[in-house]
């Protein structure tokens, strides 16, 4: 079947395949719910399942459906859908004449009704590893507890492959089995892409070839060490190597060039152990490389560097770089593209090349490169909306380094509903720029209208 023919959201295996392709995974104890319009989807959301909410009434549960109804249709979700598609991903099996989270599912529809016409025409039922119709009732049709989760993904990502991939030539999350979670997200990325390809596994590199790029890299790697020595901080080549490697990367596709390039992956290295440098990566692909630039030479012109902020024109003159008449905004665009703060959408095909890039990176780098790596893999994830890949990475850095400041911040902000900016407003999201630049699978129903109408969608 061609990758384009359109996903039918009220069969189950198919709605499986567009929740593991958006947020990389297959959710557990969640509530998810997708936004529908005019065939396509849009505004996607998942929450925890709220504690005691399987037996709750719906009165009790009014503030979290508020909240959800807020987030899908309130004023950051223009243009708003007009249906929406719920899923339960729940501990318990389905069993015969029991519908747990139905107050849930009240104080939906309730919320959702009161901010407009976006009825919720179909709810899928994930209860361990099954998954039925929430609203049949017919034993004959769909049996209880369901049908095998593994086994309706399988079947529809045989006629569906770019689902299997998550992502047309772009990562979301890494190759890797749904059903495993945030965690696997995380070992994927950890893992070589040396000696494998993604997405087909063919050889790219033997173990011997591997070992000596590697030592390439390192040779290279105490040329830099020395020169940021020296000078008290990384030279501008090596932020500008980020900057080209981002941008190569875009343009290509893969970021797998970088292992030909041992001197830039040298470059590269000495620039990510530098914290100041580190954060610089996140305007720069978030903005501009000038931007990133500015910034980060302003802001490290404290008093301990002894650099006067009106030597940084001089400095960036230097290389060949063009000073902003006001060096307070540049600032303040790095601050905010650093807080996913902007007020617009950020360059998220510069970002989706950051993640490939820092992939690469990570495969070369040392344990304090790997450090700041996995952290920027942490804002990465939190800027795209996608707050349990990006805990799952910053309990991964924070087990590993326990040192690192930036993700112990970020997880942080993440434990108080720190939700970044940009996944809150539909039109700023990861998830939408992909249908604005036309490299998105949104349109995923199929044409027979009935997943327009106000009526529940059957599957039966």
């Amino acid at each position: 079947m061609d990758t384009q023919t359109p996903l039918s959201l009220n069969r189950p295996g198919e709605a499986l395949a567009l929740i593991s392709w958006t947020f990389g995974f297959l959710p557990k104890n969640s509530l998810v719910v997708i936004g529908l319009d005019q065939g396509t989807t849009g505004g996607h959301l998942r929450v925890d399942l709220p504690a005691g909410a399987a037996q709750a009434p719906a009165e009790n549960l009014s503030d979290f459906a508020d909240s959800i109804a807020e987030c899908l249709l309130g004023a950051g979700a223009s243009p708003v859908p007009e249906a929406a598609l719920v899923l339960l991903f729940a501990p318990e099996e389905a069993e015969p004449g029991q519908r747990p989270y139905g107050g849930m599912l009240e104080a939906l529809k309730v919320s959702f009704a009161t901010r407009g016409e976006a009825p919720i025409v179909h709810t899928w039922y994930v209860g361990g590893d099954r998954i039925r119709d929430y609203d049949c009732a017919d034993r004959r049709c769909c049996g209880y507890p369901g049908l095998d989760v593994r086994r309706e993904m399988d079947a529809v990502l045989q006629d569906h492959p770019l689902f299997a991939v998550q992502g047309r030539g772009r990562p979301r999350g890494g190759p890797v089995p749904a059903a495993q979670g945030p965690e696997a997200v995380v070992r994927w990325f950890e893992s070589s892409p040396l000696e494998t390809g993604m997405p087909t596994g063919e050889v790219l590199y033997s173990r011997e070839e591997v070992q000596q790029l590697r030592e390439d890299v390192a040779a290279h790697r105490k040329r830099f060490d020395s020169m940021a020595a020296q000078d008290g901080r990384p030279p501008y080549v090596c932020a500008a190597a980020w900057d080209a490697a981002i941008s190569r990367t875009e343009v290509s596709g893969s970021a797998g060039w970088l292992a030909e390039c041992p001197d830039q992956l040298a470059a590269m290295l000495t620039a990510v152990t530098d914290s100041g440098l580190r954060d610089a990566i996140i305007p720069m692909a978030a903005l501009d490389f000038d931007t990133a630039l500015c910034g980060y030479l302003v802001l490290s012109a404290g008093p301990r560097s002894g650099r006067h902020r009106e030597k940084i024109a001089e400095l960036l003159g230097r290389e060949g770089r063009p000073a902003p008449g006001d060096l307070d905004a540049a600032v303040e665009d790095f601050q905010a593209a650093f807080l996913g703060d902007t007020g617009r959408r950020p360059d998220w095909a510069r970002i989706d090349a950051l993640e490939m890039v820092l992939r690469m990176a990570h495969a070369f780098g040392d344990a304090p490169a790997r450090s700041h790596i996995l952290s920027l893999m942490v804002w990465v994830e939190w800027a795209r909306g996608r707050g349990s890949i990006a805990g799952a990475y910053a309990d991964r850095c924070v087990e590993r380094y326990p040192q690192n400041r930036l993700a112990q911040l970020l997880s942080r902000y993440m434990d108080v509903g720190g939700i970044c900016p940009w996944a809150q407003v539909k039109q700023h999201s990861w998830s939408w720029s992909n249908y604005e630049q036309g490299k998105s699978v949104r349109k995923f129903l199929s044409g027979s209208g009935n997943e327009q109408s106000s009526s529940s969608v059957m599957a039966c």
